[in-house]
């Protein structure tokens, strides 16, 4: 940046654990190792000789400077918002705003996720904090869903002794949301009609479904399941490069009449470095010439760890045209999302947080987006930030063309009263008034 003497922070996100044959199919951000390097240094560097002098002059032996009480260690996510960041270091969002554009990043908004560890340890270095501690996000992320389970058990417990003084309240459970990936031409748009049929077919006669962006398909089991509206991965992985979690499971389509694609490896790739669970959906099975075993022998080569070869990946022989397998396939994406246990607070004591998926400018209605919501509720007449915009709602309608009132997690919606389009990935939330909007 011009007239601030740093070098901009590029992130890296090459995403680790990749069989080398997925390694070169995701974008290299980079990474500007030496700028944060010598910055966390000179930083150290001068905190280490204001500890060992005095105002005096006279030098300070480490066994006494040791003496001190230590700071109380500070542990942080390397996913960590801009507003707990800064909650946690004791100062204002918009000074750690201040200090990640002179490190050359931008945030659309305080929920914004800082970016990377390197960027949370440079701001705390800046901040002069000490004994901070950036944990991985993914570890953390794998251990509360090991301990999710045990939680739950024990806040049955709590409940059923009526021990009231230890018992919480559970979040309610949040559908899951499946984006469908895959090789052109491979039936990604004609699964999509098909299940969407069955979305609208479980809709009320002489409804009319939107094109919102994501549909909503009950299951027979009595549960549901968000489907994102438009295929392909490139929106997938833009929307991942910007920090947008919209996608909980996802279906990579391969044909059984034609094989593993170059674009089924890219689409594997997207998915494998999301650390998303995902299902195979072997589609065309009706085609002449299927051979669905063929294929799954092909994906495993690949690197898919098929369970009919020992791995962990269901696979499901599938036709949209006829319907054969897709309820099967439904089911099977139904079990990957349980095994997730998928939670969120739906309440408006909630601050409502989730991602746009579409947005675009119609002469009569002005901005009108479509979304996601990960948390909490929105409401008619709520104030909200979209990206780098801002407005009030004025209307919000559902997948079924219905107006609503409010609008809750995983429920797909379309709000209008924005004073621009927003891009698609963009972080929305609801803030507590215009004043706070327009900050």
């Amino acid at each position: 940046r011009a007239g601030t003497g740093k070098k901009p922070f590029k992130k890296g996100t090459a995403a680790k654990g990749l069989p080398d044959r997925f390694a070169g199919l995701l974008e290299d951000e980079g990474d500007d190792g030496d700028a944060a390097e010598k910055t966390t240094l000179s930083a150290s560097a001068e905190r280490t000789k204001k500890l060992f002098s005095k105002s005096d002059g006279r030098s300070v032996s480490p066994m006494r400077a040791s003496e001190a009480p230590s700071p109380p260690l500070i542990e942080l996510a390397s996913d960590v918002t801009v507003a707990e960041l800064a909650k946690r270091l004791s100062t204002n969002p918009e000074r750690v705003e201040k200090i990640l554009n002179e490190l050359g990043e931008s945030v659309a908004s305080n929920e914004d996720a800082v970016g990377s560890a390197d960027l949370v340890e440079l701001v705390a270095v800046e901040l002069g904090a000490e004994n901070v501690t950036v944990v991985d996000a993914r570890s953390q992320t794998a251990h509360r869903k090991a301990s999710r389970r045990t939680d739950a058990s024990e806040r049955a417990v709590n409940e059923a002794n009526g021990d009231g003084k230890h018992a919480v309240v559970a979040d309610p459970p949040r559908r899951a949301v499946v984006a469908v990936m895959g090789h052109v031409d491979h039936g990604k748009t004609t699964l999509l009609d098909a299940l969407r049929s069955t979305s609208v077919a479980a809709g009320e006669a002489g409804g009319i479904t939107q094109h919102i962006g994501a549909f909503v398909v009950p299951l027979r089991s009595g549960g549901a399941l968000t489907f994102l509206d438009t295929p392909g991965h490139a929106a997938f992985g833009a929307m991942r490069k910007r920090g947008a979690s919209v996608t909980d499971v996802a279906v990579l389509v391969c044909a059984a009449d034609d094989g593993v694609m170059p674009q089924t490896r890219e689409a594997a790739a997207h998915i494998i470095a999301a650390e998303c669970r995902y299902v195979v959906a072997l589609t065309k099975c009706d085609v002449p010439g299927a051979d669905p075993e063929r294929v799954r022998g092909e994906l495993v080569a690949a690197g898919i760890p098929l369970e009919t070869a020992g791995g962990d990946v269901q696979s499901v022989e599938v036709s949209a045209v006829t319907g054969f397998g897709m309820e099967d396939l439904e089911m099977a994406l139904f079990l990957e999302a349980e095994a997730l246990g998928l939670t969120a607070p739906d309440s408006r004591a909630t601050d409502a947080a989730g991602t746009v998926l579409e947005a675009r400018l119609d002469k009569g209605q002005g901005a009108v987006v479509s979304g996601l919501l990960r948390r909490g509720a929105l409401a008619v007449g709520d104030d909200v930030v979209a990206g780098k915009t801002f407005g009030r709602v004025r209307r919000l309608r559902g997948a079924d063309g219905r107006e609503l009132d409010v609008v809750g997690p995983s429920e797909p919606f379309e709000l209008t009263g924005l004073r621009a389009v927003p891009a698609a990935g963009d972080p929305i939330q609801r803030v507590v008034s215009e004043e706070r909007a327009r900050r």
